[in-house]
């Protein structure tokens, strides 16, 4: 049997830095916990995403006798052009820098390879990808049933703005697909994709399903359901949940390649095209449905990189190990 795990909420925002500290501390005593893990988000640490409050648990942390594990789920920095945006970033960098220094194992979502501040204290980085956040059923085998038409599941919308775009290059690059092989669904579901969240202008030869947030069970059944993901909320890479919904079922996974594309996710049943273009998504979708041998081989990929590196039992193994060697 397996040391228990306590959650320890660090409510700074709340009740304030001092007695959120001393709660810490105290459980760390209480517990004789051996490892303090602490899970890092720019957001969860700054309002702003000035997120140098993050070493402050850490060191506390360390104080109390604990081991320090950090998991980064932003290991790039949020990026902008804006000075304010460069800014930002920097002291981003800076605190995961700082972080690393402190902690004995960090982890990053994504290949550290990529990460340059990763690559300075590669002895304490591992990589921990995300895993599926819709539980995949037990008799689901990837392979749709069939049936009339193209069927892409779009899992999640930027809300504001942003997803106006997105949905303007979901439909333009369906409405491509379908001149190709004729009629084209697009379900789309999760966060940002209701009718009340933003308009799905018509296009041509392509019907939208905009379902909004569903049950946990709807959301796998569509994605069983699928041809394929289509996925363009910037790049494909292991920190994004919503992607490895799309590879714990089965499915081809399209999408752009970015600065944060890497291995496992290159393991799985994912066809990378460059930001912006349409033209490629397009084609990628027509393929899959015109050669069945080519997407009953991103399938058998998706399920095989699911199992062996995204499924949360590999996760765990990945991360317990990670942790013995430190």
């Amino acid at each position: 049997m397996g040391a228990p795990v306590f959650v320890v909420p660090v409510a700074w925002h709340r009740v304030g830095w001092l007695p959120a500290l001393r709660e810490l501390r105290k459980q760390i005593r209480n517990t004789r916990a051996r490892w303090a893990v602490l899970q890092v988000t720019h957001l969860g640490w700054s309002k702003r995403g000035f997120s140098l409050g993050m070493l402050v648990p850490a060191l506390a942390a360390r104080s109390a006798g604990a081991r320090v594990a950090a998991v980064i789920h932003d290991p790039l920095g949020f990026g902008g052009a804006r000075w304010r945006d460069r800014v930002r970033t920097a002291v981003q960098i800076s605190a995961l820098l700082a972080l690393t220094r402190i902690s004995h194992r960090v982890f990053v979502t994504i290949d550290p390879r990529l990460l340059d501040w990763a690559r300075r204290a590669a002895h304490k980085v591992r990589l921990l990808p995300v895993g599926s956040n819709i539980p995949v059923s037990s008799n689901c085998q990837g392979n749709r049933p069939g049936g009339d038409g193209l069927v892409i599941a779009v899992f999640g919308i930027t809300e504001g703005l942003r997803g106006d775009g997105e949905r303007k290059t979901i439909l333009d690059t369906a409405a491509q697909a379908a001149q190709e092989v004729g009629p084209v669904t697009v379900v789309a579901f999760g966060r940002g994709t209701a009718p009340t969240d933003g308009a799905w202008p018509w296009a041509p030869g392509v019907t939208v399903e905009a379902r909004g947030i569903v049950a946990s069970g709807e959301a796998s059944g569509i994605l069983e359901r699928a041809d394929a993901m289509l996925f363009v909320r910037g790049g494909l890479s292991s920190r994004r949940g919503t992607a490895m919904a799309g590879i714990a079922h089965g499915l081809p996974v399209v999408g752009f390649r970015t600065a944060e594309t890497g291995w496992p996710m290159t393991e799985a049943g994912v066809v990378l095209v460059e930001p912006g273009d349409q033209r490629g998504l397009a084609e990628a979708l027509v393929r899959l449905r015109r050669d069945p041998a080519f997407a009953a081989e991103l399938r058998a990929r998706s399920r095989r990189a699911y199992e062996r590196y995204f499924s949360w039992s590999a996760i765990a193994a990945r991360f317990l190990e990670a942790l013995e060697e430190a």
